[in-house]
């Protein structure tokens, strides 16, 4: 007896070293290099580029998978800074869990500054608008609306329509359209609504440049300037993005504490003025132009219970299930266009998450867990950037189509990964059915004629362009497409905007997409005939 208690603080000590060894393990790899880990402490200050002198040693010594860990740790940097609550004046409060608005909550969002009537954005920190839309809602002090059902809103025309998969010109005659294809519904049978924010020196830039309406983006083109948008540095920001996706939250159905919610106001056609709901987020992109990537970074977020969920998990006394996915319905097509009424998308993830993400995720998620932050339940899906930034994009309108360039240097830059997609942003992208419809995105699985990812859809070189491929999608390919306008002619007695070759916006589709002219009811075309 005499002995036991000799030996049992020993035991105490000796239990909590492995406490400790056990907590470090869950933020750090043994063996690797420190900046492969994600930092110990949690903080609201960001670096807002790579190391730049870093990246190219690990490029040079042919290190790709170093180097996206790079990458990838800043954005786990990036969305916790972002997501960081702030005071009234825009300062970080102490910790993660505080209450209180995000940083980003303070920036504009895509209809402030790309206005119905063309005019100009209002001054940065001025009370947000509501869109025309919704201009008759009565919306109290602190009220936020929530309305979009649509990542790229205001399909009225075809003045700049490019086909989907199949190039296949179509209408969207309203604001229910996803990545340009549809929208979606989760199991409870509720649209998932959007909603994009620029930060101050992207909205700056389209300012001063006058490209929040056509006409000034004609003038800019016809003056020989070319759209660069700002790049950060370490130390400072440079243009910043950021999509999101929100899911009506049900109570008895979705577990509220593992999402960051939010009470909104969305429209309802009972209610002139909209009803209360509350949102989880469940989906989020980041978009950054820094000087190690002139074609832009490109991170994704989702929450953890999108499509998949533990079977065996129960959580007061409830089976964990997966938002947009039904796993007792193993038979149901997946990543369609839900036929069921009520609406509800099956959607699966076409690619899995690396297993070097999922270890990054870990570390991080460990962090938030110790603070009993429901950020624990979210995870980067992967993160997009340039291992060659002089790398130029692959020629357009060539004889010949070298694969697999044309299509993994479609942008420039020479991405990685090639493909990069999130499974609440763009849905439809995925493929994962075949079906006899030639619809949008409905034709295909993941394997696809070239032509479908090559840009302009090209049939000349058949040997090439209709040789089957693996193909989803990706942020930076698509968004280098993105084009200003050049000139406007009249379509129908409506002045109409005529859109230059691709890959002169500089990444950003909202120019081509958002826009208007500053009199949109004209019939008066400038245009020489």
């Amino acid at each position: 007896m005499k002995n036991f208690k000799k030996i049992k603080p020993l035991l105490i000590i000796g239990s909590l070293l492995l406490i400790v060894i056990a907590c470090s393990t869950l933020t750090h790899t043994d063996g690797q290099d420190a900046y492969l880990n994600f930092p110990e402490k949690l903080t609201p200050v960001t670096p807002y580029d790579v190391d730049t002198s870093l990246e190219r040693k690990l490029l040079h010594e042919q290190k790709f998978a170093e180097a996206q860990r790079l990458f990838e740790v800043l954005s786990w940097q990036m969305f916790i800074s972002l997501n960081w609550p702030v005071n009234d004046k825009g300062e970080p409060k102490a910790d993660i869990t505080d209450a209180g608005k995000r940083i980003w909550e303070g920036w504009k969002e895509s209809y402030e500054v790309f206005r119905v009537n063309g005019d100009k954005p209002h001054v940065w920190g001025s009370k947000a608008d509501l869109p025309d839309e919704l201009k008759g809602m009565k919306v109290k002090e602190g009220e936020e609306v929530l309305y979009r059902t649509s990542k790229f809103a205001e399909f009225k025309d075809e003045r700049w329509k490019r086909g989907g998969k199949g190039r296949k010109p179509f209408i969207q005659p309203d604001d229910v359209d996803q990545a340009f294809t549809s929208p979606i519904w989760d199991q409870s049978g509720n649209v998932v609504r959007y909603e994009i924010r620029l930060n101050k020196p992207t909205v700056k830039y389209i300012t001063d440049s006058v490209l929040y309406n056509f006409d000034g983006q004609i003038a800019f083109y016809k003056h020989g300037s070319k759209v660069a948008f700002p790049s950060g540095t370490v130390d400072q920001p440079g243009s910043i993005e950021l999509k999101f996706a929100w899911k009506i939250l049900v109570p008895g159905k979705d577990i509220f504490e593992r999402y960051f919610a939010k009470k909104v106001i969305i429209p309802d056609p009972k209610n002139p003025d909209g009803r209360e709901v509350t949102v989880g987020l469940v989906g989020m992109h980041i978009g950054t132009k820094t000087v190690s990537s002139p074609q832009w970074i490109w991170a994704t977020f989702e929450q953890v219970d999108n499509v998949a969920t533990d079977a065996l998990q129960k959580i007061d006394g409830h089976y964990l299930k997966p938002s947009f996915y039904d796993p007792d319905c193993a038979t149901c097509p997946v990543n369609l266009y839900p036929s069921s009424t009520p609406k509800k998308n099956q959607i699966q993830r076409i690619f899995p998450i690396p297993l070097a993400t999922q270890n990054l995720n870990k570390q991080v998620q460990a962090l938030l867990k110790q603070k009993k932050s429901f950020w624990q339940y979210y995870e980067l899906i992967g993160t997009q950037w340039p291992t060659d930034p002089t790398s130029p994009a692959y020629p357009l309108n060539a004889s010949v189509y070298k694969l697999p360039d044309a299509v993994a240097n479609k942008s420039g830059g020479k991405p990685t990964p090639v493909f990069l997609t999130n499974m609440v942003m763009e849905t439809y992208f995925q493929g994962g059915t075949n079906i006899d419809s030639t619809s949008n995105y409905n034709k295909y699985i993941a394997n696809e004629p070239a032509y479908f990812q090559i840009e302009g859809s090209p049939h000349n070189d058949p040997a090439n362009t209709n040789k089957m491929i693996f193909g989803t999608e990706g942020c930076v390919n698509c968004h280098s497409s993105a084009s200003i306008a050049i000139g406007d002619t009249l379509i129908g007695g409506i002045k109409t905007a005529k859109f230059g070759p691709p890959r002169i916006g500089d990444f950003e589709w909202l120019l081509q997409r958002k826009a208007h002219f500053k009199t949109s009811a004209s019939t008066i075309s400038t245009s020489k005939k």
